[in-house]
């Protein structure tokens, strides 16, 4: 109810992942490829040194890596916090990891790793009643292609405060909806490519057929 009030649009389906079908899922397809711009750590998260770079990432450690809170980054030998240890950097982290997990389902090795992926995600996936098989592929494969084309995410604007002893996040309501526009501008114009794309591929099969 919260998101179709500050966007306009109600989500149309649900997807629920518990960590350890995250975890196996990623095992099935032969882990990830994340690229981190700093070397980092969380020892409370489980999380072993991840020098800069590429780096491969089984399924204990992506989970590790997307649930980490504590992130520390190592700068001239020392350990300092990182600004990626909030709930904005993990959100960062889970789109990235996520994005290339889609992409690593549908790559050409699928075949090789079809039947261990049916049965990770079938223990512990759980999907809305509306939603079906040939959906959830056709979702996937949007994801897939768009991590390609450098997929983008959007955060509302907020800012940290305390209520008591808790830490909390306050949405800054007076720039929402600039939010919105930019999101509402760029989910258009990625709609007009895919059309125009479909468009085109159109007119080549007819002139090829010709």
């Amino acid at each position: 109810d919260e998101v179709a009030s500050l966007t306009g649009e109600r989500p149309q389906h649900l997807l629920f992942v518990n960590f350890e079908a995250f975890t196996q899922v990623i095992q099935a397809v032969g882990g990830v490829n994340v690229y981190l711009p700093r070397t980092i750590r969380d020892h409370e998260a489980h999380l072993r040194q991840l020098d800069a770079g590429c780096q491969h990432l089984d399924g204990v450690l992506a989970l590790a890596y997307v649930r980490s809170r504590h992130t520390q980054r190592l700068r001239s030998g020392i350990w300092f916090d990182d600004n990626s240890a909030s709930d904005f950097g993990r959100i960062e982290r889970q789109q990235q990891v996520l994005s290339n997990l889609a992409a690593r389902i549908l790559s050409p090795t699928l075949p090789f790793h079809l039947t261990s992926l049916i049965n990770a995600a079938g223990k512990g996936v759980t999907i809305d009643d509306g939603l079906g098989l040939q959906d959830a592929i056709a979702i996937a494969k949007e994801v897939a292609s768009a991590s390609k084309h450098h997929l983008h995410g959007y955060t509302l604007p907020s800012r940290y405060g305390r209520v008591g002893d808790a830490y909390v996040v306050f949405k800054q309501m007076d720039q929402v909806a600039v939010v919105i526009e930019r999101w509402e501008s760029a989910a258009h114009a990625a709609s007009v490519q895919t059309s125009l794309n479909a468009r085109t591929q159109t007119t080549n099969s007819a002139k090829s057929v010709a």
